[in-house]
């Protein structure tokens, strides 16, 4: 079995948001910590939470510290990444190198609509082949959650600014991919503003 491990993004600033998106509630959770808790409960090894520096973590929901979901997670300070993206996964790619990672899972903290089901079958796709990356197709293109093989690892801790893994992707028509289709699309809605915040209370049941 390869050693899989989630990188959680949660550095972003909530620029649109105008407030902290990972605290806000969520029924029982914080925004945060929706998907995260299908990331420990899926079969990835362990999952980095990738924040900024100083940032505090009390959007991480209790039940997390406790039984055995506390050694699926650790939470990694960027120091660069208000500077960008790039840099927040690069440091969640340099945390994974270190524990032995054989490919990653890239998730995004504003994504809570992410199941383990997802992410395991990501998982089973990258042990059935032999390709670069498995991703989900959403809304005609590919989107986060996305898995990505060792061999990209050298690439991606190359990218600067704002961008994502998605760059490489879409830059190289070399690599090659496995792909989950999916047909409902709110699988991948990530929450930008209060409105997106309100639809999600509206619609979800936590």
């Amino acid at each position: 079995m390869k050693k899989i491990f989630g990188i959680y993004l949660a550095a972003g600033q909530s620029t649109r948001m105008q407030e902290s998106k990972l605290h806000l509630p969520a029924g029982d959770f914080t925004l945060g910590s929706i998907a995260l808790k299908q990331a420990l409960i899926s079969r990835l090894d362990a999952t980095f939470i990738i924040t900024r520096p100083g940032a505090d973590a009390e959007w991480i929901h209790s039940e997390f510290y406790h039984s055995g979901l506390r050694n699926k997670w650790k939470t990694v300070e960027a120091e660069r990444a208000l500077e960008g993206q790039a840099y927040s996964l690069r440091r969640g790619i340099e945390e994974a190198e270190a524990a032995g990672a054989e490919a990653v899972i890239v998730m995004l903290a504003d994504q809570p609509l992410i199941t383990a089901d997802i992410i395991n079958q990501l998982i089973s796709t990258c042990e059935e082949a032999s390709q670069d990356y498995a991703a989900v197709k959403g809304e005609g293109c590919l989107q986060p959650p996305l898995l990505l093989q060792k061999q990209l690892f050298p690439r991606l801790k190359q990218l600067k600014g704002d961008k994502g893994a998605r760059s490489l992707l879409r830059a190289d028509d070399s690599l090659q991919g496995s792909f989950i289709s999916r047909g409902n699309d709110e699988f991948f809605y990530d929450i930008d503003t209060k409105e997106d915040y309100q639809w999600l209370l509206q619609t979800v049941s936590f």
